[in-house]
């Protein structure tokens, strides 16, 4: 399909898209624990709890679905992304104002139910309206807005908590109800498919799904999400509790204590912001797959360091590593994602693209809650970490070779049909 090159402000447009899934996710892994644990939650509590948001993950495979058939009919995915958007940002708000752990896990799964019938949607769009050539530089674009969103909550928001602990709920909500409304405004109604997409749902799902290349892809996605989801949920309360000395997080009476910890998640979201662009461009240069494997090799030495950090002056060092770590990830595996799929298939593969990074996700939560509370340290998140992070690093490893021999496989049946015709 041929798709028109996108100008500067659509790429800005689309990027700001990024803001509801960002928004969920740094309420969902670092506010919503210390939500939970002014509710009295146990880390074995707060691991199953956050483990909800990513259970909520199966919809995007069945709204991608049906995302796609209603791509096919109507050439429209709007109904999906707004519906989303709003469900998203209607759990953010209400949120905070939990009276009980179960009615706060109600509402993290209500906000991830919007996320995901709008992610499914808003991944497609990637794939229908943004050339290939583009796609590294808009992936890149939603990176930077991902990592500014980070370096927002844990930087600047954590000076507001004294006002209350509801305030960076409210802002998320408002956040994601503005880079939905831009996205749709600036992007969705002025860019068009070139073409209807007439693919059909059925044996073409698994013909793909079941290649290589995406038999290598989707696992490896496990593996660094379910050591991205340690670092991301646990990284936080580590540096609370073992470097730190903060016996429970309260909420506003534990927030002077706890603010060095703050700074360690705003540190690795700075250098994000400084890392993506440098990114983008050894994209261009290297190719993904060099870049992908020594960007995750900075996260992997964090992890393999982390368990002797006994100080926040070290914490602030693993939070450089998880920093370049978390623009690799944010920029490298999405543009990945149109290798795996042709037109028309966009949302249901998004789902599943989001259903292996959930399937880590749930595994991490639930189990290194009941670890931690085993072995009464929080230390364990690191060789833990360690081990999925070098499984992910191999595993996309292999996929960049199984890819590479796909492409000359189907490059030589092409011009094997073209002598025949």
């Amino acid at each position: 399909m041929h798709v028109l090159p996108l100008s500067k402000g659509a790429v800005a447009f689309f990027a700001l898209s990024a803001l509801v899934y960002q928004c969920t996710w740094v309420i969902s892994n670092t506010y919503f624990p210390i939500l939970l644990e002014s509710l009295h939650a146990t880390p074995t509590q707060v691991g199953l709890l956050l483990a909800l948001g990513p259970a909520m993950i199966p919809l995007q495979l069945l709204s991608g679905f049906y995302s796609d058939r209603v791509q096919r009919r109507f050439n429209t995915r709007t109904p999906f992304l707004l519906t989303g958007a709003l469900v998203a940002v209607i759990a953010l708000a209400a949120m905070p104002f939990s009276p009980s752990l179960w009615i706060a896990g109600v509402a993290i799964a209500g906000a991830w139910v919007g996320v995901n019938i709008f992610q499914s949607s808003n991944t497609a769009l990637l794939s229908e309206r943004v050339p290939d050539t583009q796609r590294h530089k808009v992936t890149g674009s939603m990176a930077l807005v991902r990592s500014v969103t980070i370096m927002l909550f844990y930087l600047l928001v954590p000076l507001l908590v004294a006002v209350g602990l509801q305030v960076p709920f409210l802002l998320a909500a408002l956040l994601a109800a503005v880079g939905s409304l831009a996205a749709y405004f600036g992007f969705v109604r002025r860019t068009r498919p070139r073409l209807r997409t007439q693919t059909s749902p059925g044996p073409g799902y698994f013909h793909y799904l079941l290649r290589p290349p995406a038999r290598a892809f989707f696992p490896a996605m496990m593996c660094c999400h379910f050591s991205l989801q340690l670092i991301s949920s646990f990284f936080f309360l580590f540096t609370i509790h073992e470097v730190l000395g903060v016996e429970r997080f309260t909420g506003m009476e534990s927030a002077p204590a706890a603010q060095p910890a703050f700074y360690t998640l705003a540190i690795a979201s700075i250098t994000a912001v400084l890392v993506t662009p440098a990114v983008v461009r050894l994209i261009s240069r290297f190719g993904p797959g060099v870049v992908l494997a020594l960007g995750l090799s900075a996260p992997l030495g964090g992890m393999l360091l982390g368990w002797f950090v006994t100080s926040i002056e070290g914490a602030y060092l693993l939070s450089l590593f998880f920093g370049v770590g978390l623009s690799i990830v944010m920029v490298i595996p999405f543009s990945l994602l149109a290798r795996l799929h042709p037109p028309g298939l966009g949302g249901t593969f998004s789902g599943i693209y989001y259903l292996s990074i959930a399937v880590g996700q749930i595994a991490a939560s639930a189990s290194i809650g009941f670890t931690i509370d085993y072995f009464d340290s929080y230390r364990v998140i690191f060789p833990v970490g360690a081990v999925m992070l070098g499984a992910a690093i191999l595993l996309y490893g292999l996929f960049f070779k199984l890819d590479a021999v796909a492409n000359e496989s189907e490059a030589a049946s092409a011009v094997t049909v073209g002598a025949t015709g």
